[in-house]
């Protein structure tokens, strides 16, 4: 063979030895996914219903996996800091994001938003929560009705916890105000960075109302602090069995209910959301997280990656309704 196929062949061997070892490498790090620590973010600060979500599916998913799971909150600028930091890491499945309703509402109130709502990967949904609204305890007020009234003859004065505009307290409160036939825009919000610094003005009676999760409302409530006035979905809570639902109240349209997940940045591998998919389906069996779930205010539920992508587009057509409305 003269030198020239001889080194032809070196090359060939060595782009094959190449190709394979790397193709391997990677089939292999999928195949022991994960193989390092983990980091969840987390777009409010401590405390929150999504806050204590994200640290729950992070505790158990360390001790399923034994790799450190951590949970980073990445509070303010309407979840936009926190999803940019996701969207833009590598699609390895170590950076990811703990989704919830809000992480979608951003485009309704940023202009030019730094990413694709719809690009991110979806893994899937573990628990959910109904939204309230509530008042600090020394309010006069009983009633949404009550509320509603005074909003009406003075909304300039009317101060109300908000997270900027894209969060499913903001959400709420923009519902119950399109019901009542309130205009928003002559109400005085006041900018907190979670759910659960607007339940603290509240039970402070530093704001006369606020939207948050059941599980972000329950220590507040629980310590007296807060008098929730009314909570979404079909049935009363069990946390709050004295807590009329909105459609028990005659306003139906009250009616967002707050969900958690994980996502990942755009192109993550589906081997990696099969990981997740089946991680979440037992986490939702296991009666240990079951118990703790439910003692947060949290309602365990299991949704697939399309599922979850589902109700998100879903979410995105009821925002673009009662947005447009402002």
């Amino acid at each position: 063979m003269d030198q020239q196929k001889k080194g032809s062949l070196a090359i060939s061997v060595f782009i094959t030895a190449f190709v394979l070892s790397n193709w391997m490498g990677i089939a292999y790090s999928q195949d022991k996914y994960p193989i390092k620590a983990i980091d969840i973010i987390i777009t409010v600060a401590p405390g929150s219903g999504i806050d204590l979500a994200g640290r729950l599916i992070g505790s158990y998913c360390n001790k399923k996996w034994h790799v450190p799971v951590n949970a980073i909150n990445k509070p303010g600028g309407n979840n936009v800091p926190g999803c940019l930091d996701v969207y833009k890491a590598s699609p390895d499945g170590y950076t990811l994001l703990c989704d919830s309703l809000q992480t979608s509402s951003a485009m309704f109130v940023v202009r030019n938003l730094p990413f694709q709502i719809m690009d991110r990967s979806f893994f899937g949904a573990v628990a959910g929560a109904p939204l309230m609204l509530s008042v600090p305890s020394s309010s006069p007020y009983k009633s949404l009705d009550d509320l509603a009234e005074v909003i009406k003859r003075d909304p300039g004065n009317f101060r109300w916890a908000s997270l900027g505009g894209a969060s499913p307290p903001d959400y709420i409160a923009h519902q119950f105000f399109k019901a009542k036939g309130i205009d928003i825009t002559k109400t005085k919000p006041v900018l907190t960075k979670g759910g659960a610094e607007a339940t603290t003005l509240t039970a402070g009676g530093h704001v006369m109302l606020s939207g948050n999760t059941t599980a972000g409302t329950l220590v507040a409530f629980k310590g007296g602090m807060v008098r929730p006035l009314g909570v979404s979905g079909k049935s009363r809570h069990p946390d709050y069995p004295n807590v009329p639902t909105f459609e028990e109240l005659g306003v139906p349209a009250i009616g967002v209910m707050q969900w958690y997940g994980i996502s990942g940045p755009p192109k993550v591998s589906s081997h990696i959301g099969e990981i997740w998919n089946k991680v979440f389906q037992e986490m939702v069996k296991d009666q240990e997280i079951v118990k703790s779930m439910h003692n947060i205010g949290l309602i365990p539920f299991f949704l697939s990656a399309n599922e979850t992508k589902m109700v998100v587009l879903k979410d995105l057509e009821e925002m673009k309704k009662l947005y447009s409305q402002k």
